[in-house]
C-alpha cells in the first residue's frame, strides 16, 4: 500500500468517527427512557421500539448488553456507553 492510499484511509476514518460521535450525541436525548428501563422486569413491545431510528435501536442494544459488561467494537455504541458512565 503506498503513502497516498494509507493517508486517504486515515483521512476517511476521521469523518466517520465524527459522524458517529454526532449521531451518538443526538441519540442521547431520545435515549433517556431506556437508560433507566428495567429490561429484566418489563418486556418490550413492538410498539415501544417501532418508531425508534436504527441508531437508537443500536444504542438500546448497547444499554442492555453494556449493563452486563460487554465491550463494543462499534465506536458509536462505545462512545455512548462511556459518556453514560
Amino acid at each position: 500500500m503506498n503513502y497516498f492510499t494509507r493517508h486517504s484511509l486515515r483521512v476517511l476514518n476521521i469523518p466517520i468517527l465524527l459522524i458517529s460521535v454526532v449521531l451518538t450525541i443526538q441519540a442521547q436525548d431520545s435515549m433517556q427512557r431506556w437508560q433507566n428501563f428495567d429490561f429484566s422486569k418489563s418486556a418490550l413491545k413492538a410498539a415501544d421500539i417501532a418508531s425508534l431510528p436504527l441508531e437508537d435501536l443500536k444504542l438500546v442494544r448497547g444499554v442492555v448488553f453494556g449493563r452486563h459488561g460487554r465491550i463494543f467494537k462499534d465506536a458509536g455504541i462505545r462512545a455512548y456507553l462511556e459518556s453514560q458512565a
